[in-house]
C-alpha cells in the first residue's frame, strides 16, 4: 500500500561538465533499499465493505504516514557526510516516496568515518 525506498546507488556513471572549475565526478555507484509497508484491516462478519469509506486508509495517510517519513529524515540529518532528499519518479506519493541518501566523496576522504 505505501512503500518507503532508500535509494544507494550501484552503477558506474560517467559525468560531464562544461565548466573546467569544477571537477568532474567520475564514478557513481548506487544500491535500492526498499522498507514497504503493507495496510491491512480486519472487519466483522456482517460488515457491508465500504461503510467506514476507508477511514483506515485516511489515518495512514494524514496522520501515520507524516510521522514515519518525519522520523526517516529526523534520523538521516543526524548521521555525518549523507544528504537526503525526496525524489519523483512518476509514481503517485499515496504509493511511493523514494528517499535518496547521498554521500559526495569530491568533498569528504572516502571511508573516513
Amino acid at each position: 500500500m505505501g512503500m518507503i525506498k532508500l535509494l544507494f546507488v550501484n552503477r558506474i556513471i560517467r559525468l560531464h561538465l562544461p565548466d573546467r572549475n569544477e571537477r568532474p565526478h567520475m564514478y557513481q555507484e548506487e544500491k535500492t533499499f526498499t522498507l514497504r509497508f503493507s495496510l491491512e484491516t480486519r472487519f466483522p462478519d456482517e460488515y457491508e465493505g465500504d461503510d467506514d469509506s476507508h477511514a483506515w486508509v485516511r489515518e495512514w495517510e494524514t496522520r501515520i504516514k507524516p510521522e514515519v517519513i518525519r522520523a526517516v529524515f529526523e534520523s538521516l540529518r543526524r548521521t555525518p557526510h549523507w544528504a537526503a532528499h525526496t525524489r519523483n519518479r512518476g509514481k503517485s506519493p499515496e504509493d511511493e516516496i523514494e528517499v535518496v541518501l547521498e554521500r559526495d566523496f569530491s568533498v569528504t576522504t572516502p571511508f573516513s568515518g
